[in-house]
């Protein structure tokens, strides 16, 4: 096409082709969710991605024909299924963004882009606000089980590998105390619920999610014990499986809510090393004191 180059050419047809497969994520978003509201308002979305597509390709003319990643709508499917719906949106957008700022700059030589930006930064946007997920409604019992896990039971574990000696025992400590910390987080969380007069969330769902989340964090957290003989190096992967899970409720929250990654989990990186930290300390200090070799 004129006035541009081959390697423009190419990166247009990229994103024409990754708008039809956007619109047919969308689509298959709005046939798989269960709520009639938010059906609608994915069905309304898949409709704009395909005028994006079309307006694509009317204005550059591809030769070869437009095809959409089977791989990308399977795994924004699966997000979809496990971290839920205003997520995987929020995803998606997120990816559209470097889209846009290429659109932008070819804005006044094609008018055409411009209805596709407008509609990006503007259209989409309030349509979206409309949604509503289950999961991100939850999403502050799912993060007190998760933060109170790491931050709790990556402690407890510091301890009682300076105070103990054998790994097993320290796993199974640590199990003992995880399970019952992740029933009274869980009804923590019930009563707490329950008191909110305003509050939208069912007290048994927030209940459950909080006690699932802990249990989780729980498991991994005690598995290397279990694993590995050397008590310090189960330590060591029990802390790297922490800071992963850090990352990854981090990662989550960041991204379905809009806020900054890097502040948040160097926070709590923070808090849990802290805490990590004080517990090593009593733990060797108590094990010196009392003699007590486990």
């Amino acid at each position: 096409m004129e006035n541009l180059t081959k390697k423009e050419l190419k990166i247009f047809y990229k994103y024409a082709c990754e708008e039809k497969t956007i619109f047919s994520i969308y689509k298959n978003l709005a046939k798989k969710t269960e709520s009639v509201e938010n059906k609608k308002i994915l069905e309304k979305i898949s409709i704009i991605e395909k005028k994006h597509k079309n307006i694509l390709k009317d204005t550059f003319q591809f030769k070869k024909p437009l095809l959409d990643k089977k791989v990308n709508i399977f795994v924004y499917t699966f997000f979809y299924k496990i971290l839920g719906l205003k997520f995987t949106i929020e995803l998606l957008e997120k990816k559209e963004l470097k889209n846009i700022s290429f659109y932008k700059k070819y804005k006044e030589k094609f008018p055409e882009l411009k209805k596709i930006i407008k509609d990006e930064d503007f259209e989409e946007q309030k349509i979206i606000k409309g949604l509503k997920d289950e999961k991100l409604t939850y999403a502050s019992s799912i993060v007190l089980g998760l933060s109170d896990a790491i931050v709790e039971l990556s402690g407890t574990l510091a301890g009682l590998s300076f105070a103990f000696s054998h790994s097993k025992t320290v796993g199974i400590a640590g199990a003992i105390i995880g399970l019952s910390a992740s029933l009274s987080m869980g009804a923590s969380e019930y009563l707490s619920t329950k008191e909110e007069i305003e509050n939208k969330k069912s007290p048994i769902r927030g209940a459950f999610y909080t006690f699932i989340s802990y249990l989780t964090a729980v498991f991994f957290l005690v598995s290397p014990y279990f694993i590995f003989k050397n008590i310090f190096i189960a330590l060591l992967i029990s802390i790297s499986i922490a800071i992963l899970l850090i990352i990854f409720y981090t990662f989550y929250i960041s991204v379905s809510k809009k806020q900054k990654f890097s502040k948040r989990f160097l926070e709590m990186f923070f808090i849990m090393f802290s805490v990590m930290l004080i517990s090593f300390a009593f733990g060797f200090f108590l094990k010196k004191i009392t003699g007590i070799d486990i």
